[in-house]
């Protein structure tokens, strides 16, 4: 016989205090529940707030260019701001932005979920809400980085030391950047990604060193115990491919690698003896050989029967075939691409206007060191050959007309001087230019001689040249 007991405090405080029990029992498993499921809770959206003092005319969110991680799409977004206010829900994937005002700019990261509101003033820049760690450090990297000033470039400041002096230079900057990112209390993700950022850095200082700083020491030569830029770098971790550097850094330094073993490096990158197995890796080093070498393939019709069969996607494989045919229409004996440019003073100048005279086409840009430094010896030249059918060309592409005219000026550089930057991309394509200098040598007729040409200090271009007069 069962019986029941009945409460000392009356039927309805047994009931009230069963029924808040109850509830708080369902309560607590409720909420049990909904962290079990916390991905499926998580907003896939990002909100984005900000105050600007004088934020100008408009307020743009776009992809930055230079830091977006690996497939990270291009976006632009328009906000619709009142006195310099907004506030908007983006749909947008996790990467590296910039928001941008005609006054200012700020670099940002964001990822879905992230709350993130920023107070801009004159002096400046305050971050709330969740995302506001991983925005202070970028904020503070970069500043890191700007008070470095000259000596972030290897032509400014670190080609020009002593290798002691350099390896504690780079060490220095890791260790700072390092306790930074220790310090600064971000999620694990990105953590993971700046870490890797610093140690791809510093990996290219080593490796531009290594074969730069002959140019400026010419005793100097690399010694045995040098650091391997790649040690401490898994070069199969598919990660690292959100660090742009690493792409050029792994093409770069397959160079030596490919040379040792007697193959083009576009070879040495399909065979076995790559140093990373990783496919997308490969097929973004393989990607930026061909943009940035095919004018020097010695096995052109090779490579791009292997490029079709290598490369995945069909964008690439459309970019490297269109680079082809500019290559192939460059080849010795075919007709230059045809040019009209206006030269420094604004009149036009045709490369037709040219024919009877042999061309030596320098394509140079202001931001190009060696393109800087090779200016003394192409006076000397142009001094040499000046009572000689030799038309001197200097193209300028991508840069501040007032940067030109100065560095011409300084250089007392004779020739023809041409600069029209309305056609630099026509240019750049016809001639397959991706990195500079470009010389190329035309002869009388207008046909290429050779569209990779000597440097004016190469011994071997006067020899070309008193052979071409001849």
């Amino acid at each position: 016989m069962i019986k029941f007991l009945k409460p000392k405090h009356g039927v309805s405080a047994f009931y009230s205090i069963f029924f808040m029990r109850y509830f708080m029992f369902f309560a607590l498993l409720a909420s049990l529940c909904s962290c079990g499921n916390s991905e499926v809770e998580k907003s896939d959206d990002i909100i984005l707030s900000a105050n600007y003092v004088n934020p100008g005319d408009t307020i743009h969110l776009v992809t930055d260019s230079r830091y977006k991680l690996y497939q990270q799409p291009d976006t632009t977004i328009t906000f619709i701001q009142k006195n310099g206010k907004f506030n908007d829900t983006l749909d947008i994937p996790k990467g590296y932005y910039e928001l941008s005002t005609p006054i200012k700019s700020i670099k940002l990261y964001l990822e879905p979920g992230y709350d993130l509101h920023i107070e801009q003033t004159k002096g400046e820049i305050v971050f709330e809400g969740k995302g506001s760690n991983e925005n202070r450090f970028i904020q503070k990297r970069l500043k890191m980085i700007a008070d470095l000033g000259g000596k972030n470039y290897p032509r400014s400041y670190y080609l020009k030391i002593k290798v002691d002096r350099f390896l504690e230079f780079v060490d220095s900057i890791e260790k700072s950047r390092l306790a930074h990112i220790e310090s600064s209390h971000l999620d694990p993700e990105f953590k993971s990604l700046e870490t890797n950022r610093e140690k791809i850095e510093k990996a290219n200082k080593l490796l531009t060193y290594s074969f730069g700083r002959k140019h400026m020491d010419s005793t100097y030569n690399k010694s045995e115990d040098y650091p391997d830029p790649i040690e401490g770098i898994d070069p199969d971790n598919p990660a690292l491919l959100n660090i742009d550097l690493f792409r050029i850094f792994m093409f770069v330094y397959s160079g030596p690698k490919s040379e040792e073993l007697d193959m083009e490096r576009w070879e040495y990158i399909l065979s076995d003896k790559f140093l990373s197995t990783n496919e997308d890796i490969r097929q973004e080093v393989f990607y930026t050989n061909a943009i940035f070498d095919m004018p020097s393939f010695k096995k052109l019709d090779e490579f791009y029967v292997a490029s079709q069969k290598f490369i995945k996607s069909p964008e690439k494989k459309k970019e490297i075939t269109q680079k082809f045919i500019n290559v192939k229409g460059l080849t010795r004996g075919q007709e230059a691409p045809q040019f009209e440019l206006k030269n420094i003073q604004g009149n036009l100048v045709s490369l037709d206007e040219l024919k009877g005279s042999i061309v030596y086409l320098d394509i140079w840009t202001t931001s190009c060191g060696p393109c800087l430094q090779a200016m003394p010896d192409m006076k000397k030249l142009q001094e040499e050959y000046s009572d000689s059918n030799i038309k001197f060309v200097s193209l300028n592409v991508e840069s501040n007309k007032e940067r030109v005219v100065d560095i011409l000026e300084k250089n007392k550089l004779g020739g023809i001087k041409l600069y029209d930057p309305e056609k630099d991309q026509e240019i750049k394509q016809e001639y397959a230019v991706n990195s500079f200098p470009r010389y190329v040598l035309i002869d009388k007729e207008g046909k290429i001689i050779d569209h990779m040409a000597k440097r004016p200090s190469d011994p071997k271009l006067k020899s070309q040249l008193k052979s071409l007069l001849n």
